[in-house]
């Protein structure tokens, strides 16, 4: 396998981790304020 395939597959996998955190997070804190604004 060629090296720039490895570095593009570990830069895919960062990128989409990255990104499936940030999403994670702004579900919690959509989560939050909607629980707030339900009490």
């Amino acid at each position: 396998m060629e090296d720039w395939v490895l570095i593009l597959a570990a830069f895919l996998f960062s990128a989409m981790s990255t990104w499936s955190l940030i999403i994670l997070y702004r579900l919690w804190e959509i989560k939050a304020m909607l629980e707030a604004e339900g009490k």
